[in-house]
């Protein structure tokens, strides 16, 4: 499946204060993460942002936060689509006719691989951006790609997915995304 700009929109997942530091390579995850978002800003693809429990997990950092032109929606749910005004937004990128969604953020094993079955459930195309992903421990961040992968879902990396949404080399566009991934 080749995922289309006009078709996709990208959920980002739990990047926050007081998680990220007990993250697996959480500092090369954050710069991943914030590049990628940049790519998805100029190419104009949609967010969803979510914070779990923000009152005890903290607000999203700072290098992501800058990157999301949306605020947050909070959760308590580990999957976020099961989170009603998550879900909501959702619905209206679906009714858009966007059926691709573009997900990464952390915990891997756990609110990133939840939404991402009970996305596939529903009929979306997910596409998950295993160097913007992981957990605690590589172990799990390994096992939720394999599950991932079980579960019907494209497993890419975000240069990859800035070239794909990109199509085509030779416009400003791709100038502009080349410069970013070097």
């Amino acid at each position: 499946m080749r995922i289309k700009k006009e078709k996709s929109f990208a959920m980002v997942v739990d990047f926050q204060e007081r998680l990220m530091p007990v993250i697996d390579g959480q500092q090369q995850v954050l710069e991943n993460a914030a590049r990628f978002l940049k790519g998805l800003n100029l190419l104009q693809v949609p967010l969803i942002l979510t914070e779990q429990y923000p009152k005890g997990i903290g607000q999203t950092v700072e290098i992501i936060k800058n990157e999301v032109p949306v605020p947050a929606l909070e959760k308590i749910t580990f999957s976020c689509y099961l989170e009603p005004a998550i879900r909501k937004a959702v619905d209206v990128y679906k009714a858009q006719g966007r059926s691709q969604v573009i997900l990464f953020g952390v915990e891997a094993h756990i609110c990133v691989l939840q939404t991402l079955i009970d996305l596939r459930a529903d009929g979306f195309e997910v596409f998950l951006v295993s160097d913007c992903i992981s957990s605690r421990r590589k172990p799990d961040k390994e096992a939720a790609l394999l599950r991932a992968m079980s579960e019907g879902a494209a497993v890419t990396t975000s240069e990859a997915m800035l070239f794909e949404l990109t199509e085509r080399a030779g416009s400003d566009l791709f100038k502009q995304i080349s410069k970013l991934v070097k």
